[in-house]
């Protein structure tokens, strides 16, 4: 019995970081075959080898900015990008026949109401965060909030690098999504007016950036003087009164850090 054809994939985004981890991924797998590379039209390293841009062996698959023409059935587009190219992938993945395997965050509800609509044309695999151990976390968290209950509130807080380009994260997002589902579908069944009245509050979904980051998501203060934060995930006793025992007075927007 003959060995399965490897099935070709196309990497969006091929020479951003994680397109290139993806490009060195799709390169090791003897299931897959590299078939396209793609970035933004003027991107500066259009025409180069995406292998190389990996840093590995060359693929022979040069970085474009346009998908090929024609029909792609059999073709996976793998895709971690930015909301609006991705739609427009998705688009033309219904016209051309390429599956979806989707990780871009930062969808608007409109984008999302669309994605959902192409769903019935195109074979798509979406999720916020393609880590094991993350799916895991959405499945305790669930449990947590179903045990708890309708009469708890629950509070999403994370850290990211300064360069993070959606906040919060779509994995965080997706644990508020999970909790508030949960704890309504909790309050539901029960007699009680006020847990139900509860569990239409939406979590709490706070961010900020990892310490020693110089940059910070807008919702955040970060003082000059004393580095202290100000922000959505801040440790408010903590950093606040470090704040205060060195100038005397809370923080505010003229100290922040540029």
């Amino acid at each position: 019995m003959s060995a399965a054809a490897p099935v070709p994939v196309i990497i969006a985004g091929a020479a951003g970081r994680m397109g290139r981890m993806l490009v060195t991924l799709a390169a090791g797998d003897p299931g897959l075959r590299l078939a396209g590379g793609l970035e933004v039209p003027g991107h500066r390293d259009l025409g180069s080898d995406i292998g190389r841009l990996a840093g590995i062996a060359d693929a022979g698959v040069a970085l474009t900015s346009e998908l090929p023409a024609g029909r792609l059935d059999g073709t996976v587009l793998i895709e971690f990008t930015a909301p609006d190219p991705s739609l427009e992938h998705l688009r033309r993945a219904a016209e051309q026949g390429f599956a979806v395997v989707l990780g871009t965050t930062g969808f608007s509800a409109a984008q999302q109401q669309e994605i959902d609509a192409l769903g019935g044309k195109v074979a798509c695999v979406q999720a916020p965060n393609m880590s094991l151990g993350v799916t895991v976390l959405i499945g305790l968290v669930e449990e947590a909030a179903r045990r708890l209950g309708a009469g708890f509130d629950i509070e999403v807080s994370e850290a990211h690098h300064r360069r993070k380009k959606d906040s919060p994260s779509g994995t965080a997002l997706a644990l508020a999504r999970t909790t508030r589902s949960t704890s309504m579908a909790s309050a539901s069944a029960s007699s009680c007016r006020t847990a139900r009245r509860a569990a239409t509050r939406s979590p709490r979904v706070r961010c900020a950036p990892r310490p020693g980051s110089a940059v910070a998501h807008p919702a955040c203060i970060r003082c000059a003087t004393c580095s202290a934060w100000r922000g959505p995930s801040s440790d408010r006793h903590h950093r606040a009164s470090r704040h205060r025992r060195h100038h005397g007075r809370r923080l505010r927007p003229s100290d922040e850090l540029r």
